[in-house]
């Protein structure tokens, strides 16, 4: 079943428990990877990662690696220790915190979904690669009722409803729609012409006209496939 997003149009499949294992698997890999780099993170003077980090003291950001995503404070708030699930109007994301000496705190994110309130050629929803590979894949927060959970560590942090194939709605649905136009109108003129070749009682050219046609037909299908 299809369904409509954004500027986007989703063909749905069904989901296996490989597929679940897999990810959960992927997903555990990378919080190892953040956990790591939390540890380091007081020990270096330049810091340096693929996932955003934030070192804290009391309330306040201090320093951070990446000024793209500034998570809300208050959803980290009691102080954050070990893993949370962090939804956010930009996505779906695992919170990591670890206490660290002189006060400070270190806040590590692992980012699972990442949306954009406006999507066009150059803003488009992201899955994390890591996790994901090429699969784009309907993620809902853990207290969603419908869809696979994906638990770590013996908690759900996100669900997966529904494997979808992604495509740009505008570039998609204009060339279905070109391509059967094509068709209907290559249809009326073989009709046309067939009517004409049974009226003068040419009936082999009328039937040969129409399996040519039906063959012609088939073939668009299939290279369309």
């Amino acid at each position: 079943m299809g369904s409509w997003a954004a500027n986007y149009f989703y063909v749905d499949a069904g989901i296996s428990d490989d597929l679940i294992i897999q990810i959960s698997r992927r997903t555990t890999e990378q919080m190892l990877i953040v956990e790591k780099e939390a540890e380091e993170f007081s020990k270096k003077e330049k810091w340096e990662s693929a996932y955003p980090f934030f070192l804290m003291k009391g309330s306040r950001i201090v320093r951070w690696t990446d000024n793209s995503f500034l998570p809300d404070l208050s959803l980290l708030q009691p102080r954050l220790r070990g893993w949370k699930e962090l939804n956010h109007s930009q996505g779906i994301y695992l919170a990591y915190g670890k206490e660290l000496s002189g006060g400070l705190r270190v806040i590590g994110l692992l980012p699972i979904y990442r949306s954009f309130k406006v999507n066009n050629r150059y803003l488009q929803p992201q899955w994390n690669a890591a996790v994901f590979g090429d699969e784009k894949l309907n993620l809902l927060p853990s207290s969603h009722a419908k869809g696979k959970p994906v638990t770590l560590r013996g908690h759900t942090f996100f669900r997966i409803d529904a494997l979808q194939t992604v495509y740009r709605a505008g570039p998609a649905i204009a060339v279905i729609a070109l391509g059967a136009l094509s068709i209907l109108f290559f249809l009326l003129a073989l009709a046309y012409i067939f009517r004409r070749q049974h009226r003068k009682q040419k009936y082999f050219q009328a039937l040969f006209i129409l399996l040519a046609g039906h063959i012609a037909v088939r073939l668009a299908m299939l290279f369309a496939d």
